[in-house]
Formats: structure tokens, sequence, C-alpha cells
């Protein structure tokens, strides 16, 4: 609902399997990063099936970095990571001086999630997709202080690899700096858009804590 509100007009594909949502738009980035109901976005690199269940799927899991397209989702991720380094002239000046570089070498890590039976495990998988990033690349792994993560997901007998947009994510940038809490804003801010509010209405918080919901609420509506 809000992909289609803001970032009309846009292709979306909602996958069951997964509860992801793959779309595409001709909008900025900046609208983009500005989704409130997503957690986190990833810029879509392949999506392979027929991977075996068994350890020779970690062989297979190892290759597919060297046979997919990788070059418009890391534009992405570049463009990305340079907007999101803008606000201070000493983190600007770094994402500069990584993103020109000859060759192009951040450090990176594999994030790995695993739906389904396998003989291995998801660390396992993330370990060979991150073998075949190395293969092809030759970039330089850091689990702590990473510059761009990989994304993997593996349901069944698909893998999906993506590139992550953000750093953090996107529902901490709606969370204070002092107090963390219990119910994301991503979803407090969906629970307010099914609720239909229109100016006027009075909204009741059966959980009120810290404001999660008023706050998902406010910044659902359209109103000034």
């Amino acid at each position: 609902e809000e992909l289609n509100e803001k970032l009309a007009p846009a292709i979306v594909k909602c996958v069951e399997r997964s509860g992801k949502i793959f779309f595409a738009t001709d909008k900025k980035l900046e609208e983009v990063l500005s989704l409130r109901s997503a957690d986190n976005l990833y810029a879509f690199v392949s999506e392979s099936f027929g991977i075996p269940s068994d350890a020779t799927g970690l062989q297979r899991l190892q290759k597919i970095p060297l046979e997919v397209e990788w070059e418009a989702a890391l534009a992405l991720w570049k463009e990305a990571f340079r907007l999101q380094s803008s606000r201070e002239p000493a983190e600007a000046e770094a994402a500069e001086a990584l993103l020109t570089m000859e060759p192009f070498a951040p450090k990176f890590r594999v994030s790995g999630k695993r739906r389904g039976n396998h003989t291995f495990k998801s660390p396992e998988m993330a370990g060979h997709v991150g073998a075949g990033v190395i293969a092809k690349y030759n970039w330089s792994v850091d689990l702590k202080k990473w510059q761009l993560e990989v994304y993997s997901e593996l349901t069944s007998d698909c893998l999906v690899l993506g590139i992550s947009l953000t750093k953090e994510p996107l529902y901490n940038r709606n969370r204070g700096s002092l107090i963390m809490t219990s119910l994301k804003p991503s979803i407090a801010y969906c629970m307010a858009r099914l609720a239909r509010i229109r100016p006027g209405d009075l909204v009741i918080d059966p959980m009120m804590g810290i404001g999660t919901i008023p706050i998902g609420e406010r910044l659902s509506s359209t109103s000034p």
C-alpha cells in the first residue's frame, strides 16, 4: 500500500514463500529510503533455483556469485552509501575515497537466512556465498567493520542475493537515542495505516508505554 502510494508507478511482486516484496521504481533513492513500513531495503542481485538441500548445495551456493550480474546492484549501493555519508564532511570524504578507489574493494560480510530442510546451517551457507564473492572480486571480509553487506536468503531450493542499502535497519531511524522500544516503529506505522485514522478521530493506545503507536500514527498521517 505504501509502495503504491509513494513510489507509483512501481512494479510490485509479493513473494509469499519469504514474505519479501520485490519492486522496481523510477523514483529517487531518497524517496525509497523514506519508506516507513520497510524494515530493510536491498538492491536486488539475483534469484536462483534448484539449490540441492544436501552438502552439494554448498558447492552450488559458492558458484552462484561468480555467475550472476552484480553491477546494477552495486551502482545502487554506491548511490545509497554516498547519500548516507554526506551528512558529515569527514564521512563524505572517506566515502568518496572508497567509492573512487581502483579497483573497488570494500570490506564486506555476508548475512544469511535459511528456511527449509537442509543438511547445512545458515552460517555455512553464508560462508560459501562469501567465498564465491571473494573469488569474483577479491574483497576482504570484515564481520565487525564491514562497509558492504551481501544479503543471502535460501528458501527451500531458491537463493536470493541482494546488497543492503542501509547500515542499520530502517526501523531504527525512528527510535530515540536514549530509549529503545520493544515494538518496531515500522510495525506501529503499519498498524496506524491499517486503522485508517482520519483527522479528528480519537486514538487509544492499549499498550501505552513511551508512545510508539501514537508516534507511528502521526508519521502515517498526511495531515499537518
